[in-house]
């Protein structure tokens, strides 16, 4: 075990700069750099906010000198390092976080041509044990890719091997890591192997495959995988694919294409896969990263431009995309804008900028303003009501996985809601969140408005409106909130109910009748 020993001095940013505002309906938006270059390092190259884990942000960074280092901020400016010199090996260029799993949060290490690929786990976020052998047992495999994905209780994770292509590998107690594919999936040119998202029962992962174009592979049980594209789809120009998000119903990703430019597919059933129209389609955007932000109703994505500086943009159908940024947030040097991640209510995009240092900004909603029974509509129908609100903010929600089982006696719905703010309140919060009667398997009169507390479940008071088909709770905290009702009974078949009855009645009169007995 390895603990960061000396005194690690924050970095915080004293003043914001705003570079510009954007108009949303009746909000502005507005983008503010929420760390000093590099962390004050330009050897820090680039920089990425990847997790969240015990109420903190936590960002990896690419540095070549000294080794990668992990930063993490609990309220989206002050910055504390928690990792640094590549975690004892300078070789480890860069460290990423990758993953939350049965309470650790989850780094990997990048490009280690010396010893290989490094998977570390931490219970606090300073404190770091490493999980793995080097490179799994093979130097050549020089990288972990920074994701990681769960399916049935196991921790996936992909790596890059130049030599005998990228490789899958799974633990179930976080220690004890199994290979689960063939090399390369039985083709040496895969080099990497991206392990991303879950969509619909399937892990996927993706390939960088530089003679016939990039590949997708899925599984339903972490060990059999088959081909779920065509390569490249269909252009051995995108040689590579990142960043697999779910959206509205359908699995996105993006892809590398140094001639005409990066690309998004989506699919809907997992192997039919559709382009969208992106952007300008500007052929300087090489590669386009979909990222885990998916905040009040809008999918965010991030794209490579050496020319003229990285882009962001956002879709709310999936199809109709919009560029939410100054090209390079104002310096061409920021080449590239990384997948993005929401924290506290904004929306935060890291940068490759290997002159003065990778940047992480954050997109302000300016949703909620300071002042009493301050309100406002998110997105899918959901509302919040502070009863005082100090100092003004963002707010954010976007739809997330189940933090954990259904409380007992209860059976929840299936859609969960993340809602965070950046803003200053005091006093009890109200939330209105709409549901699915069709979703409903008992009384919906008996639906309850559920909030997870970071260890459970917690019952919300709150009122049902069957007529707009909504529950209104209230509390004092944001979180991830949950509707459910009790569970309909089992072990008897109600279709019948009806006409048991019936039946009892037609022959308790025939017995009463019999016995002289008249109504």
């Amino acid at each position: 075990m390895r603990k960061l020993k000396g005194k690690l001095a924050a970095s915080s940013l004293l003043a914001v700069v705003i570079i510009f505002s954007l108009v949303t309906g009746a909000h502005a938006e507005t983008w503010t750099q929420v760390n000093t270059a590099g962390f004050g390092n330009t050897q820090n190259g680039a920089t990425i906010p990847l997790e969240v884990f015990n109420g903190d942000l936590y960002a990896g960074t690419w540095n070549s000198d000294t080794g990668g280092e992990l930063w993490r901020t609990s309220n989206g400016t002050t910055w504390t390092p928690v990792a640094t010199g590549g975690l004892g090996n300078a070789a480890n260029v860069g460290l990423w976080p990758t993953a939350v799993f049965n309470g650790y949060l989850y780094a990997t290490s990048e490009d280690n041509t010396v010893t290989g690929a490094g998977v570390w786990r931490s219970a606090d976020g300073a404190t770091w044990t490493q999980v793995n052998t080097d490179g799994f047992g093979d130097a050549n495999n020089r990288a972990t890719c920074w994701a990681g994905a769960v399916l049935d209780g196991y921790l996936y994770v992909g790596t890059t091997n130049n030599v005998t292509g990228g490789e899958v590998w799974r633990t179930l107690n976080g220690t004890t890591w199994e290979q689960v594919n063939n090399d390369g999936f039985g083709n040496v040119q895969n080099r990497h192997a991206r392990l991303w998202s879950v969509f619909n029962g399937y892990l996927y992962a993706s390939t960088a495959n530089y003679n016939t174009g990039t590949e997708m592979w899925r599984s339903s049980n972490g060990t059999d995988w088959t081909n779920a594209n065509v390569a490249g789809f269909g252009g051995a120009n995108n040689y590579s694919s990142w960043a697999f998000t779910v959206f509205n119903g359908s699995l996105y990703l993006g892809t590398r294409n140094n001639v005409t430019g990066g690309q998004i597919w989506r699919t809907a059933d997992g192997t039919t896969w559709v382009q969208d129209a992106f952007g300008d389609n500007d052929v300087n955007n090489l590669d386009i990263k979909p990222g885990k932000a998916i905040s009040n109703g809008y999918l965010y994505a991030g794209t490579q431009n050496p020319t003229t500086g990285g882009e962001v943009w956002r879709t709310s159908n999936g199809t109709t995309w919009e560029q939410v940024n100054s090209d390079g947030f104002g310096d061409s040097n920021n080449r590239k804008a990384h997948q993005s991640v929401v924290f506290k209510g904004r929306v935060f995009v890291g940068t490759d900028n290997f002159v003065g240092g990778g940047e992480i900004w954050a997109l302000s909603h300016d949703n909620i303003p300071s002042g009493s029974n301050v309100s406002t509509d998110l997105a899918g129908g959901v509302s919040i009501e502070f009863a005082s609100v100090s100092v003004g903010g963002s707010a954010s929600v976007h739809t997330t996985e189940a933090p954990g089982a259904s409380p007992s006696g209860f059976s929840l719905l299936g859609t969960y809601y993340d809602i965070s703010t950046n803003a200053s309140y005091s006093g009890d919060i109200t939330i209105t969140i709409p549901y699915n009667e069709s979703q409903v398997t008992g009384n919906e009169a008996d639906l309850e408005l559920f909030h997870w507390n970071g260890s459970s479940w917690e019952t919300v008071p709150s009122i049902v409106d069957t007529v707009n088909n909504t529950v209104t709770g209230r509390t004092s905290s944001l979180s991830i909130y949950g509707l459910g009702g009790p569970p309909p009974p089992t072990g008897l078949n109600l279709t019948w109910l009806p006409f048991i009855a019936l039946s009892l009645i037609l022959s308790g009169g025939y017995l009463m009748r019999r016995n002289g007995i008249h109504l």
